[in-house]
């Protein structure tokens, strides 16, 4: 059966085209948004109280949506933003103030940072410990190896640089924002058993997530 054409159909053919006509045709083709947004911005809503919770926890917006993802949400990237920006004190990359450093050449330079991270389950003391991580970064790949240490010794520390020679990438250049980078893209609302599971997920993410982005993602 052929279907009938709405009337601004037969009106536009005529070459009566008015603004009163392509008001109809946008709302007949735009989908019904009651509050100006869509189905997945709805979900967003759904998540506020955990959205807001995780930008307090200074999450980037790429570990925000990945926990979302876990949770069974999954909405595009830039409407994820938009929704940290629009709806939570999160501050864009942009709005921060930094100092462009050129980066250096190829196998020259290695950048090491070391920071607090958070509490881990010690299974020898059986509480929970302040964490560390040692961050080398290779600033022309952007390569990264991170090695969490309960302790803050010499020994913890070339213990450390030990396991990044084994493991790490031959460019060493200079990064800003490294320590802000690994805490809230791999070690910010996660949970885990112990340190040697850190350990291990740090690595993995390291390879799958760190050593997979582009220099604007940090």
């Amino acid at each position: 059966m052929r279907r009938s054409r709405p009337d601004w159909f037969a009106t536009a053919v005529k070459g009566r085209l008015t603004d009163e006509l392509v008001g109809q045709v946008t709302a007949a083709a735009r989908p019904a948004r009651p509050q100006g947004h869509g189905a997945a911005w709805d979900a967003l809503e759904g998540e506020h109280a955990q959205i807001v919770d995780w930008v307090g926890l200074e999450l980037t917006v790429f570990k925000i949506g990945d926990l979302l993802h876990r949770r069974g949400l999954r909405v595009p990237h830039r409407m994820l933003h938009r929704y940290c920006v629009d709806r939570t004190d999160y501050r864009s990359r942009s709005a921060r103030e930094t100092v462009p450093v050129v980066d250096g050449e190829p196998g020259v330079e290695c950048q090491i940072d070391f920071a607090r991270m958070g509490l881990i389950y010690d299974s020898e003391s059986g509480r929970r410990r302040v964490v560390h991580a040692l961050i080398f970064t290779a600033v022309f790949s952007r390569h990264m190896f991170v090695w969490l240490t309960f302790a803050q010794t010499l020994e913890a520390i070339v213990a450390s640089c030990e396991a990044a020679w084994v493991r790490s990438s031959q460019d060493k250049p200079r990064v800003e924002r490294v320590v802000q980078y690994v805490r809230g893209n791999f070690f910010a609302g996660e949970e885990f058993i112990d340190l040697t599971d850190a350990q291990g997920r740090a690595e993995i993410w390291c390879a799958d997530t760190a050593g997979q982005r582009i220099h604007a993602t940090i």
